[in-house]
């Protein structure tokens, strides 16, 4: 797994425990909505940056494939 990959692991893992504490913390109704809301903006944006990077890994590997095609074809 990569160093990206694990940091990635490690703040879905640390993003979960905290929507499990804070809400026991927090006595307002309208603080345990805002972090509702906040517990699934963050999760959009994790979700986000993998999508990201699976679509930056898949273009880094379609580069790769075609620099080989090109060596193969005698252009480099």
């Amino acid at each position: 797994m990569s160093e990206l990959e694990q940091r990635l692991a490690n703040a879905k893992k640390k993003a979960s425990q905290m929507e499990k504490l804070l809400p026991k913390q927090i006595t307002s109704e309208d603080q345990r909505e805002v972090l509702r809301l906040l517990c699934k903006a963050h999760k959009l944006e994790v979700g986000n940056t993998e999508l990201q990077a699976n679509a930056l890994y898949k273009e880094n590997l379609l580069c790769q494939k075609d620099f080989v095609i090109q060596q193969q074809h005698g252009l480099f």
